[in-house]
C-alpha cells in the first residue's frame, strides 16, 4: 500500500504486551502510530499488530470485523476522555480468525477517525483499548492449531494535529488513487479507498471522484466519504455520481445526495 508509514516502533517505543500462561498458548500485541503529527484532515493512523512469539501454530479470535474489539477514545491533555461511536459498518474485515505459526506476525492499519472522526488542531491523547475475544469457543480451531488466550489491552499515545497543509492531503490522495487504480490486490485496493474517504478536506473531492470504477470494493467508502465532507462541491460530485453508469454506484450516490434523488 502506498500510504506511508513510519518505523515507530525506533520512534515511539511501542506498547508490547507478552500474554502467555503455563499451558495456554499467547500472542504478542503491538498497538502504535503510523504518525504523532498530522496535518488538520489527514487521517490518523494506528497500526495493529499480532506475533506468535512461542513453538507451536495457534490461532486467535478477533471477530468478524476490527471494529468490534477495539474501542478509541480522544482528550486534550488533562481533559476528560471522549469516546467516539463503535463504527456503523466495516469497510476492510480486519483479522478475523488469525493463524500464527512460530514466529510469524499479521498487522492491519486502523483509521482512528472511524471512531473520533476529525479533530480541530492542538495537542491530544488517545487511548486505545483492545478487548479481542480470543477465548471464543463458537468457532473450532482447525486441527493442529491450538487456541490463543483472550487479549486485554491499553495503551495511551500523544499526537498533535497542525494547521491545514493541503499539498500534503492532496499528494496523500493521489497516492491512494494510484493503489486504487493500479493494485491488484483487493486488500490494498480497500485500504487505499478507506483511507482516502478519511480525508475529510475538500481538496480531496477529485480524487475521490477519479477513484470510484465499476465493481469496486471501495466504492460505498469513497461515496461515504464525500458526504462526511458535506460541502457544496461534495453534493455537486455527489450529484455527478448519482447519474454514473454503473447502477450500483449511482443508486448509493442519489441515496447520500439528498431527498430530491431518492
Amino acid at each position: 500500500m502506498n500510504i506511508r508509514v513510519l518505523n515507530v516502533s525506533a520512534m515511539f517505543g511501542i506498547l508490547v504486551t507478552q500474554l502467555m500462561s503455563q499451558g495456554t498458548p499467547g500472542v504478542d500485541v503491538k498497538i502504535s502510530l503510523a504518525d504523532t503529527s498530522v496535518c488538520f484532515h489527514e487521517p490518523l493512523q494506528i497500526l495493529l499488530s499480532v506475533s506468535n512469539p512461542g513453538d507451536r501454530n495457534i490461532a486467535t479470535n478477533f471477530g468478524r470485523r476490527s471494529e468490534e474489539f477495539i474501542r478509541i477514545a480522544s482528550r486534550r491533555p488533562g481533559g476528560q476522555w471522549s469516546e467516539g461511536k463503535q463504527p456503523l459498518r466495516s469497510g476492510f474485515a480486519g483479522l478475523g480468525i488469525v493463524r500464527l505459526s512460530p514466529g510469524e506476525q499479521k498487522s492491519i492499519i486502523l483509521i482512528a477517525d472511524k471512531w473520533i472522526g476529525s479533530l480541530p488542531e492542538g495537542p491530544y491523547q488517545l487511548k486505545v483499548i483492545l478487548h479481542a475475544p480470543a477465548t471464543d469457543r463458537s468457532w473450532d480451531p482447525p486441527e493442529g492449531l491450538e487456541l490463543a488466550r483472550q487479549i486485554d489491552q491499553e495503551s495511551v499515545f500523544e499526537f498533535r494535529v497542525n494547521a491545514p497543509c493541503p499539498a500534503r492531503l492532496a499528494e496523500l490522495a493521489n497516492s491512494d488513487v494510484a493503489t486504487i487504480l493500479g493494485s491488484d490486490s483487493v486488500q490494498n485496493k480497500q485500504r487505499a479507498s478507506e483511507h482516502l474517504s478519511y480525508i475529510d478536506d475538500d481538496v480531496a473531492i477529485p480524487y475521490m471522484e477519479r477513484a470510484i470504477i465499476p465493481n469496486s470494493i471501495g466504492n460505498r467508502d469513497i461515496v461515504d466519504g464525500l458526504e462526511r465532507i458535506g460541502d457544496e462541491r461534495a453534493k455537486e460530485a455527489l450529484t455527478r455520481l448519482s447519474t454514473n453508469p454503473d447502477p450500483n454506484i449511482a443508486a448509493y450516490a442519489r441515496q447520500k445526495a439528498g431527498p430530491r434523488y431518492r
